[in-house]
């Protein structure tokens, strides 16, 4: 499994997997850390809005603890480890030898 990230456009941010790939049998739990950092002078909340290639593969990737669950506050320069814990299902078809989790990170339009 492949993990990709960016920022929305604008957003200055950093943000990137700890780990680039990860190598998985189904059935077996995957844990990854990725990294944010807010260099700004200002509070932001952020939200990771996670896609799963190829599409299909969104079926039979679960997972169990993610920071795209909730929006995420971040301090001015603010920084921290984010976990993603998952699970490959059994059931993924034999012809799905390799699945992306991209996630962009967007500033949410909520903030006052």
């Amino acid at each position: 499994m492949d993990f990709l990230t960016r920022t929305h456009y604008g957003m200055a941010w950093e943000f990137e997997a700890r780990t680039a790939n990860i190598r998985l049998h189904t059935g077996q739990m995957g844990e990854v850390e990725f990294y944010v950092r807010n260099p700004t002078d200002h509070d932001i909340i952020a939200q990771a809005i996670p896609s799963i290639s190829p599409g299909t593969a969104a079926l039979y990737v679960n997972k169990t603890e993610c920071f795209c669950f909730t929006r995420q506050a971040f301090e001015p320069n603010g920084s921290r480890d984010m976990p993603l814990t998952f699970i490959i299902d059994e059931d993924l078809p034999i012809n799905i030898d390799r699945i992306t989790l991209s996630y962009t990170l967007f500033r949410s339009p909520d903030q006052s």
